[in-house]
């Protein structure tokens, strides 16, 4: 069975601009391409050190995809592989030290 977790750091030459307003909050949070069909950028900067954890949840609340990352510091860029997953509706589910953060994410 393969595994629809996938998630890996991305370095390339984009520029990425993270906000400095308080949007998501001073989480700087951006969120692309909405909507997806294959893959999902999700990027944000933290400023103290801090626990990081994403979870993808269908319409229903079940849990299917999640990333989870200790101690993390600065432009954090994450790529969620959403290929394998039924076009719908989900929730993104984003929790950074003691603070969460939530945005629908729509799957074609």
């Amino acid at each position: 069975q393969t595994n629809i977790l996938s998630v890996c750091t991305l370095v390339s030459s984009e520029l990425l601009y993270l906000p400095k307003d308080k949007g998501e909050s001073s989480l700087k949070l951006q969120v692309f391409p909405l909507p997806t069909t294959d893959r999902l950028t999700v990027a944000f900067e933290i400023t103290e050190e801090k626990n990081v954890q994403l979870t993808l949840f269908n319409i229903v609340g079940q849990k299917v995809l999640e990333s989870k990352k200790d101690a993390q510091k600065g432009v954090i860029i994450e790529n969620l592989d959403v290929s394998r997953l039924p076009s719908g509706t989900y929730v993104l589910k984003i929790k950074v030290g003691d603070d969460t953060y939530t945005k629908k994410i729509m799957v074609l």
